[in-house]
């Protein structure tokens, strides 16, 4: 479920960017539920997708990987036939993100928030 503690909600976004200006979806009232299960990461200038559970969140923006992998192009169901991005990771390396790929109002609406 959302829950945006100083905001009615959290933005849906097209891209895993706080740019507001033509990237908002729609605004996700606190308390609506959301399904996601691939985390947008950074690893210097690699940016990319790995699924939730490969991953332990260290601090608000930081996840250390539990085992080696790579970063994916895309996410979702596509994402097991997407070539991989940049260098293998190893397991215990800290990434960087933010953003979840989710889907809203049963699929009607997918973004990141």
């Amino acid at each position: 479920a959302v829950l945006d503690s100083g905001h009615d909600g959290a933005w849906l976004r097209q891209r895993p960017s706080s740019d507001r200006s033509s990237n908002v979806i729609c605004l996700v009232p606190n308390g609506a539920v959301v399904s996601g299960d691939w985390l947008h990461l950074r690893r210097g200038p690699d940016e990319g997708f790995l699924l939730f559970h490969r991953l332990e969140q260290q601090g608000p923006k930081t996840w250390r990987l539990k085992s080696d992998d790579v970063l994916r192009e895309t996410a979702g169901p596509q994402a097991r036939d997407a070539k991989p991005l940049g260098a293998s990771l190893a397991a215990d390396e800290v990434l960087e993100g933010e953003y979840v790929l989710v889907s809203y109002k049963d699929g009607r609406y997918q973004g990141f928030i």
